[in-house]
């Protein structure tokens, strides 16, 4: 008697069980690149916002008082830059994306 019929299924079993891990493994590949994105993505419009808060502070320096929205350029499409002053309070609100970032001086 061969050793093949007595386990007939072992080997479909096997390979069953060696595709379930396969896809397991893929999975748990695809979740950490999509996270490693999003931190990507998290990062650079924290990067961004930061820097258009520091051009904002910048730019207060000796403005009139008042409320003022700062044009940027075309590359930085959906960001926004807000400068408010009011004596010596200044307030800066910049946002890029879905990150915000605001800073107020001189309260």
């Amino acid at each position: 008697m061969s050793t093949r019929t007595k386990r007939p299924a072992f080997v479909t079993t096997l390979a069953i069980m060696l595709m379930a891990l396969v896809a397991v493994a893929l999975a748990a590949i695809t979740a950490r690149v999509a996270t490693a994105a999003r931190q990507s993505t998290t990062e650079r419009e924290r990067a961004q916002v930061e820097q258009l808060v520091v051009a904002g502070m910048d730019l207060s320096s000796g403005a009139p008082d008042g409320d003022r929205t700062i044009q940027l350029p075309p590359a930085l499409e959906g960001a926004s830059l807000r400068i408010s002053v009011h004596g010596k309070r200044v307030e800066v609100i910049a946002k890029v994306g879905a990150t915000t970032l605001r800073q107020i001086t001189g309260e």
